[in-house]
């Protein structure tokens, strides 16, 4: 029965594979890709170090953003590489301030929550 997944009584048949066309770009021909779509960049350099280190389609989703026309995937006059780190490192700030805090909330209620016990006082 090689092949499916049965699901109760139901058989699913995987899709076939897709072959994968696109040949993978280096970090240079990424960084030149953005520049031909409109995106200016301060410090070469710098870019293809954030490129290299976060990945061109992690950044990809805060240039969305930027976008004159997602279909030609142009960007808007003044978009700069800087600006698409900025937006990612604010959201990574904030995702790790909004971990904390909700650590520090379960913190607080996990001994309540074992002890069946309420405080009679404000937990901030």
């Amino acid at each position: 029965m090689e092949g499916y997944l049965f699901l109760g009584t139901r058989n699913v048949i995987p899709p076939a594979k897709i072959p994968y066309s696109k040949p993978p770009l280096s970090f240079a021909d990424q960084l030149q890709k953005l520049k031909s779509r409109g995106m200016s960049v301060a410090d070469d350099a710098q870019a293809l170090h954030y490129l290299s280190q976060l990945n061109y389609y992690r950044l990809g989703a805060y240039w969305l953003p930027f976008e004159q026309n997602h279909q030609a995937h142009q960007f808007k006059p003044g978009t700069t590489f800087e600006r698409v780190v900025e937006h990612y490192v604010f959201d990574r700030e904030l995702r790790l301030l909004v971990l904390d805090a909700i650590e520090r909330v379960e913190l607080v209620r996990e001994p309540e929550q074992r002890s069946g016990q309420k405080r009679d006082f404000p937990v901030f």
